[in-house]
């Protein structure tokens, strides 16, 4: 019996809650930062990664905040990291 993988909208779901849980304790972002995050999506084997990010003028130029990856079949999430680095930088305005 072939697994069936789940909807993308059902793994972005389950990506928000523990990104959200893992930034919870952080200060929150200025709006204008805010207003400038994009949700980038990509596949490795049987995971989407979910990365939350400021586009550059070139990709290389982007800068990731938050890595979420869930599986695809049964909607765990497998890991969050938050790129500290980056997060403060973008906190504190540099």
């Amino acid at each position: 019996m072939k697994l069936k993988k789940l909807p993308l909208a059902e793994l972005q779901e389950s990506a928000r809650v523990a990104t959200q849980i893992a930034l919870s304790s952080r200060t929150p972002l200025r709006q204008s930062v805010r207003d400038a995050l994009t949700l980038g999506t990509r596949w490795e084997g049987d995971t989407a990664i979910f990365e939350l990010y400021i586009a550059g003028a070139k990709p290389t130029d982007a800068i990731v905040l938050t890595e979420t990856r869930v599986n695809l079949y049964d909607g765990r999430v497998e890991a969050v990291h938050v790129h500290d680095g980056a997060w403060g930088s973008v906190e504190l305005g540099n």
